[in-house]
């Protein structure tokens, strides 16, 4: 059926004889083309954003919470042999927005000849350092981190789990006696009941995986850890929240898909994605990378001796704070590896984190900033740091200054994820001569 709208008033009509009668009626209608106007630019308005908040969210790796900012990362790097996607790590803190910048302080003062990646993470870094055939060791405290890089520094199609085992690791071996501890232990806390036994599947099954081939083990395990993060919200473990996942509620806030999605549908992702990667490698030359797990201020003399360059992106720490939470974030996968989780968990914390030490945590900020200084002051040194965080920029430069013969501080502006207030990312580059 036609109907018949007043510009003017906006009242509709079925009939054409009674619009005709309304415009010639003698008193004019309301004028509420104006009002209108403005009720419909509101809806687009308020529709457009929630477009943009939804695509911000589902786009974006990581959400900062405690006490590194989340950088949006770009995808490609410029390089020698041509221009290279870097994976996404959906780390918090990722390094992967200002890698050239990092680069670019570096080659514009000196040529590094070999790195010491000493807080290596997600091992971003240390991917574009190798595929800027620069010679790096990488090194984490986190076992699970070490394991992670093997999976973003290897470059050998044939370490690559193929699809059908992917598939295999979660079914059900006749031979094993398979134990239910992460569902015993872990209900309601960060995955559903059925993710829960298949964790447990994958834990037990992962054992006898690949024992003649332990890089393809290590990459089997940088499948699941990309999994297991990406079905996080925020990409952490520092509370119990499943709750933000299976409530049913209006959402404007997560990426509700990407959380549901199975962990073998995640892993044939990041399968494809380490594919790519490997055959970029393959069309450039790249330097030989080491991996250590260690503590940052014990590392061998056998292993500093080659080394002419440390690069540190340390866990950034707040004045009130005993030590940075990093640990704490991430301790379900350091937990997912270890034969003695059971023994190592805190069961006072409502999300049973691991319980610290010295051994995984660093208590004292100031102190692990003289300790590297002490440790590592006859080499160069880039510093990845924050002006947020403790202790000041300027109170580093300064001790800083006591030992190296230039110091050079250049900031970076960038926003956080989902916020409009600005913080600087800074990079401090301490020469030896």
């Amino acid at each position: 059926m036609v109907k018949y709208s007043c510009e003017r008033c906006g009242k509709e009509f079925s009939q054409k004889s009674h619009y005709d009668s309304h415009n010639r009626r003698k008193t004019p209608c309301e004028n509420n083309a104006d009002k209108i106007k403005a009720l419909v630019d509101k809806a687009v308005e308020e529709k457009l954003k929630e477009i943009n908040n939804k695509l911000i969210v589902e786009n974006t790796d990581t959400l900062e919470q405690t006490n590194k900012p989340i950088i949006t990362e770009t995808p490609d790097v410029n390089n020698s042999g041509g221009n290279l996607k870097l994976p996404n790590t959906r780390y918090q803190g990722s390094k992967k927005k200002i890698i050239n910048d990092i680069y670019h302080l570096m080659t514009t003062h000196f040529k590094p000849a070999h790195i010491l990646d000493l807080f290596g993470g997600s091992a971003i870094c240390s991917l574009y350092f190798q595929m800027k055939n620069i010679k790096t060791t990488y090194n984490d405290i986190l076992k699970f981190n070490s394991i992670n890089a093997n999976g973003m520094l290897d470059n050998d199609l044939n370490n690559i789990p193929t699809e059908e085992d992917i598939e295999m690791i979660f079914k059900p071996i006749s031979t094993i006696e398979y134990t239910s501890f992460i569902y015993d232990t872990f209900k309601d806390i960060y995955y559903t009941d059925d993710e829960n036994k298949q964790l447990d599947v994958f834990r037990q099954n992962i054992k006898h995986y690949s024992n003649e081939n332990i890089k393809k083990k290590g990459i089997m395990y940088y499948f699941i850890f990309q999994s297991l993060i990406s079905k996080r919200p925020y990409n952490l473990f520092h509370r119990k929240n499943l709750s933000m996942r299976t409530s049913d509620v209006e959402r404007n806030f997560g990426n509700k898909t990407t959380w549901e999605k199975t962990f073998i549908v995640h892993m044939l992702k990041f399968r494809k994605e380490l594919i790519k990667l490997y055959e970029q490698k393959q069309t450039i030359d790249i330097a030989n990378t080491n991996i250590i797990n260690m503590s940052y201020n014990k590392i061998p003399d056998e292993i500093l001796s080659d080394i002419d360059t440390i690069y540190i992106d340390p866990p950034y720490f707040k004045n009130d704070c005993k030590d940075s939470q990093y640990f704490d974030n991430y301790h379900f996968l350091e937990g997912f590896i270890s034969e003695s989780w059971d023994a190592d968990i805190d069961f006072s914390t409502k999300h049973l984190k691991l319980k610290t030490t010295k051994d995984n945590i660093i208590e004292n900020a100031d102190k692990m900033f003289d300790d590297i200084i002490e440790t590592y002051g006859n080499k160069n040194l880039v510093i990845s740091y924050n002006t947020k965080a403790f202790p000041k920029v300027s109170e580093i430069e300064t001790k800083l200054k006591n030992v190296y013969s230039k110091v050079i501080t250049t900031q970076i502006d960038y926003k956080y994820a989902l916020s409009k207030a600005k913080s600087q990312e800074v990079l401090i580059l301490a020469l030896v001569i």
